[in-house]
Formats: C-alpha cells, sequence, structure tokens
C-alpha cells in the first residue's frame, strides 16, 4: 500500500488459529490493507507471531489470557483460544497507533487520515454455557462505550465475528442487545450472504459483519472463492475512501501540550476525575479489567481530563509579522560578506590603513 493510495482496504476475518494462515495473508496481501483478525488461539506470550505471518505486515492483538495468570489458564487449557488482532500494511506503520480501549475480545486502532479511523477487531462470546449473556452483554456494553467516545472525531468500524445473526428475523436477547447497540449509535451494516459454514460444507448463518458509523461511500463483499481459506468462515470486506496526513501533519498531532496546571480549572477537574473514577474501581472489583489495563486507563483519563480543564496558550500564532526586509538591507548584506570573504582571504591584516579595512560599503 502506498500513503498516496485513495481507497483504504479493510478485510475482517475468523482465522480459526492464526499459525494456519500464512498462504491466505500471502495470497491477500495485494488485496488488502487491513485485516481484523478474531481468534488468532494465541496465548499473551505468543503475540510477537503477528508480526512475524508476512514481511508485509505488522500487527498488535489480545489473546484470551491479557492481563491474566498465564499458568493458571495453561493448566486448564492445552492450546490457546479466542483472540483479537488486527493487522496492517508496513507501509502505512507511521499512520496507525493502537487503542487501548476495549477488553480482551476488542482490539482497536487510530488511523491518522484527513478524516480519522477507529477499527475495532471484535469477536463475542459463543452460545455455550446458557448463551454468556452476561459476558456477551458486557462485550457489547464496551463497543458503546468506545462508540460514544469516538463517533465525534471518528469515522468508526467495527468488524468482527458477533456469534449471533441479525440478518433475519432473530428475537433472542443476544441479537436484541446487539441491535440495540447498532440503533442507539445511529449505526449501520451491510448483509452479505451466509458467512459461517457448518462441518457438511453448508452455508448456514451470517454472523460476521462490519458496523460502520462513516459520513464516506463505501463498498463491502464476501469473500467465498478465496482457496487458502482453511477456516470455517468466509472473509468480508470493506473498502472506504481515504487521504492519509502529511509527515509533518502527523509529528505535530502526536506532540503532546504541556499541562499549564496554575491554568487548570481544579474544580472542574476534581469534578470529572470523580465522575470517572467509580467506572473505574468497578471494573477493577469485578475483574473485567486487569490492573495494568486499569492503570493505563487511569492515566490516560487522568491526562485527557487536565488537557480539557487547562488554558493551553497559543505562542505568537496571531501576532503580526513585520516585513523589515528591502533591497537595500539585501544589497548591503551581500557586500559585506564579500568585503569579509576578501579580508579572510588576504591572511585578515589589521592595519586599520590596509585597503581592505577601509572598503566602504
Amino acid at each position: 500500500m502506498s500513503p498516496q493510495q485513495s481507497e483504504l482496504r479493510i478485510l475482517s476475518f475468523n482465522c480459526k488459529n492464526v499459525k494456519t494462515i500464512a498462504p491466505f495473508i500471502e495470497n491477500m496481501r495485494n488485496q488488502v490493507d487491513i485485516i481484523l483478525l478474531q481468534e488468532h488461539w494465541l496465548f499473551d506470550h505468543e503475540l510477537n507471531l503477528l508480526d512475524e505471518l508476512n514481511s508485509h505486515f505488522c500487527g498488535k492483538g489480545k489473546s484470551i489470557n491479557s492481563g491474566k495468570n498465564t499458568c493458571d489458564l495453561l493448566i486448564k487449557s492445552v492450546r490457546g483460544y479466542g483472540g483479537v488482532a488486527i493487522l496492517w500494511d508496513r507501509s502505512i506503520d507511521q499512520y496507525v497507533k493502537s487503542i487501548i480501549d476495549g477488553n480482551n475480545r476488542i482490539q482497536c486502532i487510530e488511523l491518522a487520515l484527513k478524516n480519522p479511523i477507529l477499527l475495532v477487531s471484535a469477536y463475542l462470546p459463543t452460545k455455550a454455557e446458557n448463551d454468556k449473556f452476561e459476558e456477551f452483554s458486557e462485550c457489547i456494553d464496551q463497543l458503546f462505550e468506545i462508540t460514544q467516545k469516538y463517533e465525534l472525531t471518528h469515522n468508526l468500524v467495527i468488524g468482527g465475528d458477533f456469534i449471533e445473526e441479525i440478518s433475519k428475523i432473530n428475537n433472542s436477547r443476544r441479537a436484541l442487545k446487539l441491535k440495540k447497540l447498532i440503533d442507539e449509535c445511529n449505526m449501520k451494516v451491510d448483509f452479505k450472504g451466509p458467512t459461517f459454514i457448518n462441518v457438511k460444507g453448508e452455508e448456514i448463518s451470517e454472523i460476521d459483519y462490519f458496523i460502520y458509523k462513516t459520513e464516506v461511500t463505501h463498498k463491502t463483499s464476501r469473500l467465498t472463492d478465496v482457496a487458502s481459506n482453511v477456516s470455517d468462515h468466509h472473509p468480508i470486506k470493506i473498502t472506504l475512501p481515504c487521504k492519509f496526513l502529511k509527515k509533518e501533519d502527523i509529528l505535530e498531532s502526536n506532540v503532546q501540550p504541556r499541562i499549564r496546571w496554575d491554568k487548570v480549572d481544579i474544580n472542574k477537574y476534581s469534578n470529572i476525575i470523580a465522575q470517572e473514577t467509580p467506572m473505574l474501581k468497578e471494573k477493577l472489583q469485578n475483574q473485567q479489567n486487569s490492573i495494568t489495563t486499569t492503570i493505563e486507563q487511569t492515566m490516560e483519563m487522568l491526562s485527557n481530563t487536565a488537557k480539557k480543564c487547562s488554558a493551553q496558550k497559543t505562542y505568537g500564532k496571531n501576532k503580526l509579522k513585520l516585513k523589515l526586509w528591502n533591497p537595500e538591507i539585501k544589497h548591503t548584506l551581500h557586500q559585506n560578506k564579500i568585503a569579509y570573504k576578501n579580508w579572510k582571504n588576504a591572511d585578515r591584516p589589521n592595519d586599520p590603513e590596509h585597503p581592505l579595512k577601509e572598503t566602504e560599503l
């Protein structure tokens, strides 16, 4: 992919073990720029493999044991399961920023475009064990929070395996919860046909979707004829127009302004912190977040709140720039440089009556 490219091609794919999809990635290398993966089956200590799948892609992911005790999980399971990730073409790495929002079933990245995009790869819980509604509901609630947080500043695209069919009449509480997210966040979803294949090779349900909120035109498709696909899911694809920021604009956007604490509205700052803290405490007490994730989210909250409550100074942006340069000054400076060069080439004579010391400018 080139930063001059006018289209962004995004794939969502439940790969059912990332260790088996190297041929698939190579096959799709020239057809997609970003891949949202579900069920990579890696443990947390194996996530470095995401950067080794293909020399043209790098990535970021979360595993089923991210933020948990790996030893306990290894005792219960002979292999990894679940997990989400996002891979992107290395040529656009400077435009990609990993976002910490979401649990270990949600991976987010931000794209630094003229109209920034927040991309989310989501893998919701299966229907086993009494349909896991509470865990499913928690994931939907987190997607709602992410949408509310970024909808005013970003185009939003959530791709993934939602383990629930909403393309047909389905009044299960899981389907209704997912539909409520789409309706309340004023998002859209395109239906393209069955994406899940049973053991008999029959396409039986559509459970993989792109749910999006974007002002730009797009097109979606279902890829059914990829020979290297060994998963029981069809990949789905969305294409968006894009315009990358210039390198200097990215550097400027990454500069973090220094907080002027003497200018911070302390009362406003305290009120916002008091409103946000209980939610973080609740997630930590209910073990919805690891300690590391909670600390990262707390630091981000404190930083963002301080920026909102401080009066940042604009350094001279509106100052009048006087144009003092004129042709006479330019000519005099030029003559001065010539005189200095001649004096230097003559071994810098100190005699005040020397011709070079008397040169008139």
